[in-house]
């Protein structure tokens, strides 16, 4: 059964399989998940979070950029990170993200990489990288 949008109180916007739910992660969510601060994070986007709360692993130098072309650029919303929750457990197991919409800078790291995003997400608690 899917939730009311009004149940996923940071994102207007959402994607749905039949397992996972994917909510773009704003400039107030980046920064509860820089300062490991998780029940702000779970406010924010009605997700639970391993403790101790931590950036997925390659992502700490990133998100800071992220939030801060996020809230030079609102529009930019859906472009940047997406986290990954289980419908199941409303557990957060991972996230998922793009270099920036039309006209925004992507780094030179990520380019060429979206078949490999599009079969794996970033774990947050060590679960698997894939649901099959």
């Amino acid at each position: 059964m899917t939730a009311p949008l009004s149940e996923y109180p940071g994102s207007l916007m959402h994607l749905e399989t039949t397992r996972l739910r994917l909510l773009p992660l704003t400039a107030d969510a980046i920064d509860a998940l820089l300062t490991g601060n998780a029940a702000r994070l779970g406010s924010l986007t009605g997700a639970r979070f391993p403790e101790p709360l931590q950036p997925p692993p390659l992502t700490e130098e990133v998100l800071p950029l992220v939030r801060d072309h996020l809230r030079a650029d609102p529009s930019q919303d859906g472009w940047w990170t997406w986290l990954v929750v289980r419908k199941d457990t409303n557990q957060a197991v991972g996230s998922a993200g793009f270099g920036g919409g039309p006209g925004h800078w992507a780094s030179p790291a990520s380019r060429g990489c979206a078949p490999a995003s599009l079969r794996t997400t970033t774990p947050l608690s060590g679960l698997p990288k894939s649901w099959e």
